[in-house]
């Protein structure tokens, strides 16, 4: 590309997921499935809390098998260091004054697409699950058949018409396990749900729900974002 070009993050998007897609499906020709795309988030994760980046005194068994099987990014940036803008920009391909999101709790606008929404190939079962932090948190949206949410901190800013009083499914899971809100709001707080034994804590629940969801869908090709 001669040096006068410009690409828009938006279309960098489209061609990377193009690119991506031609090259797992040169390797998939023999039984012509599509590429499985699974994305996975941790939240408030600095760099430097890995193995491959350097740290030796964590430990994250998973994590540092993942990246020694994987393309290594030294010199990565977000466009933006606060959580819903950044969020956005990366489900939606698009700057932060684009999409809308330029601060925390600014719910993404229903006429911006996010990725399945652009991609928009129907033989693709699509997920979302853990923390969202784009606006209506607990409800299915922006071209997403499966959610599976975890935060209910966030109902002052649902949209008009959303059922507040509403609660996530991670919510309704604690309750299946017997436990019992603490909040005077009738909701579960972060810092019980921090405590509480690893197999009822958010990252067990999302595990649990994911691997459902790779075994319902194990012979079709999906999209799953498992964000911890």
């Amino acid at each position: 590309m001669s040096s006068d070009k410009t690409v828009s993050r938006r279309d960098f998007l489209k061609i990377s997921a193009a690119a991506g897609f031609s090259i797992n499906l040169i390797r998939c020709r023999k039984n012509s499935r599509k590429p499985n795309l699974l994305f996975i988030w941790t939240d408030e994760q600095r760099a430097d809390t890995m193995k491959v980046y350097g740290n030796s005194k964590i430990e994250a068994p998973n994590l540092n098998k993942l990246a020694s099987e994987s393309i290594i990014f030294k010199n990565a940036y977000v466009t933006q260091p606060v959580c819903t803008p950044s969020r956005a920009t990366v489900m939606t391909g698009l700057w932060s004054h684009q999409n809308g999101c330029t601060e925390n709790n600014i719910p993404l606008p229903e006429n911006i697409p996010c990725f399945p929404e652009i991609l928009n190939d129907p033989d693709y079962r699509t997920a979302y699950m853990g923390k969202w932090h784009l606006g209506d948190e607990i409800f299915v949206q922006h071209g997403f058949h499966g959610w599976e949410s975890i935060e209910d901190g966030y109902v002052r800013y649902y949209r008009e018409g959303r059922d507040k009083s509403t609660r996530s499914c991670y919510h309704q899971f604690l309750l299946e396990k017997g436990y019992q809100p603490d909040s005077e709001r009738g909701i579960f707080s972060r810092g019980l749900a921090s405590k509480l034994p690893l197999e009822h804590c958010k990252p067990k629940f999302l595990e649990l729900k994911a691997i459902d969801f790779l075994k319902q869908y194990q012979k079709d090709p999906f999209i799953l974002y498992l964000k911890f």
